[in-house]
């Protein structure tokens, strides 16, 4: 029995339009979707460069550009001729992964919330979100949107992890450049920016910093 999760049996389907043996996968696989993953993911987990771009975007908190993901992850590649380019894992796991248009480059993410809800939840996905901070902290030199964007979040992150001082958020905070940049790579929400400001609030709140609480209500 697959139950009734409409997202688990979606990979059932597919798999029986692959000329898959539907029965022998509900019954090889453990019941359900989280079983189903991780029998998915013992597959492919080998591989260095769908490990690490599945694990990226599993730890990322918006979609990333091939150039973000090669630059975070060194065992992937931009050159389309290369058997490690994104393009070419991306179709190794192309069920898993989707491509978001939109804009002038093509960006990718994980196929759905619920993927990267389980994914994320796995111990090895830790290192990818160091990754992504170490990454992150470089907004001010990258030619990246992610990174502009979603750099607090990331920061804020490693404070949590004990990776970095909440210096380093609250340096964030401070930053005009930061918040202009974040302006203009996202004009539809002015309001993005705040994400920031209470990201740094909540961290300066629970050390009862009341002078550094001060600054950043005033901002």
């Amino acid at each position: 029995e697959v139950g009734a999760d409409p997202f688990y049996v979606r990979f059932l389907i597919e798999d029986a339009a692959g000329e898959l043996d539907v029965t022998s996968v509900g019954s090889a696989q453990p019941t359900g979707l989280g079983g189903y993953l991780d029998g998915w993911w013992a597959r492919i987990r080998r591989h260095r460069p769908a490990k690490d771009l599945v694990g990226t975007l599993a730890a990322a908190y918006g979609p990333m550009t091939a150039p973000e993901l090669t630059a975070v992850n060194p065992s992937l590649s931009n050159d389309p001729w290369e058997s490690n380019s994104v393009d070419n894992v991306m179709q190794e796991i192309s069920r898993f992964v989707r491509r978001v248009s939109g804009d002038q480059r093509p960006r990718f993410a994980l196929a759905h919330p619920r993927l990267r809800g389980h994914l994320a939840q796995q111990s090895w996905v830790e290192p990818y979100r160091e990754r992504l901070g170490n990454f992150c902290r470089g907004w001010q030199t990258l030619d990246s949107r992610y990174a502009v964007l979603y750099c607090a979040e990331h920061v804020a992150e490693d404070v949590v992890a004990g990776r970095v001082e909440p210096a380093a958020l609250y340096e964030l905070a401070r930053s005009p450049g930061l918040r202009k940049a974040q302006r203009l790579a996202m004009p539809e929400d002015p309001a993005f920016p705040l994400r920031l400001l209470r990201r740094a609030l909540g961290i300066a709140s629970g050390r009862a910093d009341i002078l550094l609480v001060a600054e950043l209500v005033l901002r």
